[in-house]
């Protein structure tokens, strides 16, 4: 971010609620708030998406993550339960994979065609 010199999208620097609620859910500590951390998550991702489309995303594509005590956690997976998400997640296309790390691109607005 710094050394491209363009600003962060997000109103976070990283989805740091969801380890614990994962492990909760695994675990099957599905108590109350974790309908609702699951919600803002999914709620806040979507809004930032929207509100300030970052051209770039970078997503950590390890099954297991070291953080979620390597439980299978697919951020895609996670977020395409909301309808919101799975419209606003079209339009990235993945331009690079490297090591476990896939990058997502922003598609641009097609222009439509000049009529002669």
């Amino acid at each position: 971010m710094t050394y491209a010199e363009v600003k962060w999208s997000s109103r976070a620097a990283s989805l740091w609620l969801l380890p614990g609620y994962v492990r909760a859910r695994q675990a099957g500590a599905m108590t109350v708030g974790l309908g609702e951390i699951e919600r803002y998550t999914i709620d806040t991702v979507v809004a930032d998406l929207t509100a300030m489309p970052p051209a770039v995303i970078v997503l950590d594509e390890r099954r297991k993550k070291p953080w979620y005590d390597r439980i299978d956690f697919d951020f895609i997976d996670f977020l395409s339960t909301d309808p919101r998400f799975v419209a606003t997640w079209r339009n990235y296309e993945r331009i690079a994979v490297v090591d476990e790390f896939h990058v997502y691109r922003r598609r641009l607005a097609r222009r439509p065609r000049d009529h002669w």
